[in-house]
């Protein structure tokens, strides 16, 4: 779990903003909140803010710092410096989270040319404690960290991200760098960041492979999709075999070969335990089909999921990876949520991470001003984003809490489009009949 994030430096935003998912001392919505050792910590962060405010860049810079560490990008691409700022320097990256009941502090300070700063630090019985810390090429270990990293910092280039190269090569031999390798590697969901992450063949995939991690997401994405109001009674997974390779498949199962391997109960318990049609289906190689299935007056009809409309097939592939978030407590990072859903499913998403039951975070940015209600969140959970020519056009970031006067009471949906969090859109100087003469020209 995140508690903290802070940025410098980072496309549009130039000076350091912090996101914190700290509770503050607001008896408001106190059971939605995350209990983890001695702090309580908020489940869900939206982010408002007009068009071109830098609010997906706020997200993005997490998405970047994740792929730092694991290895998918250098630094060369991934330092986009803000073009506001007046002189070249480094981008800063900070995150403060939990895993696996230990709290760590990661920092990573770079140019295209080289890596800044870096350091790892965790707080064993709440005290903090050094993992490594770097200045450039120069390294110090904590007491218990030196023998095991001091070799792999020997001739390091000066690009190289060292927290991405001690978990390639002791990423499971210890606890703590086991826990941190796990933190950045499965921990992060991200959504409409990349549009080949998650797509029907993925949800395939998870509904034809039987496991305990699979059945928990399958079993969610049927409840889900059942109860959306779009009709679907179940969803069924099955091969599409030829008739050439059944034969051929039920062949093998009664050949004397098969016969030796099983013994004849175990190949009479399979046949029981999944049909003759499952069996062979099962030990097919051929492709794997999905349908949704419908509840009319004359009957079921089953339509597959290839077939369907573009809406529906991206609602089912988001389903996929918030199941995968919610059952395993993982951080979903989603740009502009109401892409994906109407502004009533968007609520029942919310709501889903608005549970006590798990302990999964949702970060997102959204233009839905009807989410934005103290009936649903709690003030400090509410973000801002502004970037005008009083900001020097550079992102700044608040929340709701930070703003002094803010009643439990108040219309902040009204509030916010009056301008009064920060800056609103004005397009009353956008002139329609100006723009009919300029195309008619």
């Amino acid at each position: 779990m995140i508690l903290f994030a802070r940025v410098e430096n980072y496309r549009s935003i130039g000076k350091k903003q912090t996101l914190s998912f700290l509770a503050n001392t607001d008896k408001s919505h106190k059971d939605i909140l995350i209990e983890e050792q001695d702090y309580k910590i908020l489940p869900v962060i939206p982010i408002y803010g007009g068009n071109a405010t830098g609010k997906t860049n706020v997200l993005k810079f997490l998405k970047v710092l994740v792929e730092i560490v694991t290895g998918k990008i250098e630094i060369e691409e991934a330092y986009d410096p803000c073009k506001f700022s007046k002189e070249k320097k480094e981008t800063i990256f900070e995150i403060v989270f939990i895993e696996n009941e230990i709290k760590y502090y990661y920092k990573i300070s770079y140019t295209d040319e080289l890596i800044v700063e870096e350091g790892l630090y965790y707080y064993p019985k709440g005290k903090l404690k050094k993992i490594f810390h770097r200045k450039k090429n120069e390294f110090s270990f904590g007491e218990s960290f030196e023998t095991a990293l001091l070799k792999y910092s020997e001739n390091l280039s000066e690009k190289a991200c060292f927290l991405n190269t001690i978990s390639n090569f002791l990423g499971e031999s210890t606890r703590n760098l086991n826990d941190v390798n796990k933190f950045f590697k499965e921990n992060f969901v991200f959504i409409n960041f990349d549009t080949t992450t998650y797509n029907t063949e993925k949800a395939k995939e998870i509904f034809s492979k039987s496991n305990e991690n699979n059945e928990k997401i399958k079993e969610f994405i049927t409840y889900f999709y059942t109860h959306m109001n779009i009709g679907v009674s179940k969803i069924v997974s099955t091969y599409t075999l030829s008739k050439e390779e059944g034969k051929l498949i039920s062949q093998f199962i009664e050949s004397e070969k098969t016969k030796k391997n099983l013994k004849k109960d175990q190949l009479e318990e399979l046949r029981i335990k999944f049909g003759e049609e499952n069996l062979i289906n099962i030990l097919a190689s051929g492709e794997r089909k999905m349908s949704l299935v419908y509840k009319t007056e004359n009957g079921e009809v089953e339509i597959p999921i290839d077939e369907e409309s573009e809406g529906i097939k991206k609602l089912f592939t988001l389903g996929i990876p918030l199941a995968d978030a919610l059952c395993h407590n993982k951080i979903v990072i989603f740009d502009e949520l109401e892409i994906g859903f109407h502004p009533f499913l968007s609520k029942k998403v919310i709501e889903l991470f608005l549970t006590a039951k798990n302990k999964a975070q949702l970060l997102f940015t959204t233009h839905n001003t009807n989410l934005l209600d103290l009936e649903i969140f709690r003030r400090e959970q509410i973000y801002f984003a502004s970037r005008t020519k009083e900001t020097g056009f550079q992102t700044e970031i608040k929340s709701l809490g930070e703003i002094v006067g803010v009643r439990k009471s108040a219309d902040i949906e009204k509030a916010y489009l009056e301008g009064k969090y920060c800056s609103t859109p004005n397009y009353k100087e956008f002139n329609s009949d100006k723009i009919g003469e300029i195309l008619c020209l």
